[in-house]
């Protein structure tokens, strides 16, 4: 059995990617994320979840977070932080 901090990146690539392929534990499913580009991505494996921050929206930079749970129903939302907020950016990562 893999861990599951090795798992990450493959579940990074099945959660950003727009193709779907039979994998050897089960079918991908496809879970369009946010329609950003140059965005960053990030585990946490603390809260079992995948998080992207900022990126290029097709008009501007945009400072947006948004969540992947890795547990349960597997749907993207949109976190809104408390505080002040950076300047939207893209391709900082």
């Amino acid at each position: 059995m893999t861990p599951r901090s090795a798992a990450l990146p493959a579940l990074a690539l099945s959660a950003c990617c727009a193709a779907a392929a039979p994998a050897a534990d089960g079918p991908w499913t496809r879970l369009p994320p946010p329609t950003l580009t140059d965005a960053a991505m990030v585990a946490d494996p603390v809260r079992n979840r995948l998080l992207v921050l900022c990126g290029y929206d097709g008009v501007r930079s945009v400072n947006e977070v948004w969540e992947l749970p890795l547990a349960g129903g597997a749907a993207w939302r949109q976190l809104f932080p408390s505080g002040t907020l950076p300047a939207g950016r893209r391709g900082h990562a």
